[in-house]
């Protein structure tokens, strides 16, 4: 897989994770919203979507479970309650988890590769700390 697409995909995913996670806050209030529930699900679709093309199936299966949760919501075949809210919840919170994760990986693989990318779409902030871990050895991989 070409750097450049992982590249954009973590650093498109963590502005989409931010969004579903707002729109899951106010999801209970504005369910007969539809344009806003609408908002929330293409975040959700747009993950998956993207995380397919670049090769990283459980985070595209984790995302259609949050989507079909989502779609129900649309078609009003679920209601929206607190109970959702939090189940939604706590799976954008893993699904934020493996992005990470699989962020990391790829970025300490293309570093021991002597590729390292583009440090700040993939790590955030943390880039430059992370990589002199990684340069001095103290990251266990």
């Amino acid at each position: 897989m070409d750097d450049r697409f992982l590249d954009m995909f973590y650093e498109e995913a963590r502005e989409l994770l931010m969004v579903l996670e707002e729109g899951l806050m106010e999801l209970e209030s504005r369910q007969g919203d539809r344009a806003f529930v609408d908002k929330v699900f293409r975040a959700a679709h747009s993950i998956k979507g993207a995380a397919a093309m670049v090769g990283l199936g459980s985070i595209a299966g984790l995302t259609d479970r949050i989507e079909t949760v989502l779609d129900k919501i649309r078609s009003q075949s679920v209601p929206v309650d607190s109970q959702v809210i939090s189940v939604l919840l706590e799976a954008r919170d893993q699904l934020t988890a493996q992005v990470e994760a699989a962020a990391f990986a790829w970025l300490a693989h293309a570093f021991l590769e002597g590729r390292p990318g583009n440090l700040t779409a993939v790590t955030g902030a943390r880039g430059p700390r992370i990589l002199g871990a990684l340069h001095k050895g103290s990251v266990m991989l």
